[in-house]
């Protein structure tokens, strides 16, 4: 008959603490304002395009999917990243004309 092991959970196993820091692009904005001839053709005075990114890079040593994200909500002091979904990246682009 073979022995099993008793799992005891009130021990703190450094296999699973891990750092947690981290660096984020969150959000670039670029915006090109077009020549004026442009906006006339649309009755306009000025026009201009904008491109905005958010979420679009992360460095970190951190293992799951997101450092800022669990489910758990430091329930019971636990932190687990089981379901969660990382921040989405955005990408959106406008196109403002003055009258």
């Amino acid at each position: 008959m073979r022995q099993r092991e008793l799992v005891v959970w009130r021990t703190v196993r450094w296999l699973y603490v891990e750092p947690a820091d981290f660096v984020k692009l969150r959000e670039v904005l670029l915006t090109y304002t077009l020549p004026s001839a442009w906006a006339r053709r649309f009755g306009g005075q000025a026009m201009s395009v904008t491109v905005a990114g958010r979420n679009l890079a992360q460095w970190t040593r951190y293992s799951g999917i997101d450092p800022e994200v669990n489910t758990y909500g430091l329930r019971n002091l636990i932190r687990v990243d089981a379901f969660a979904a990382p921040s989405l990246r955005r990408l959106s682009a406008s196109l403002n004309v003055s009258f």
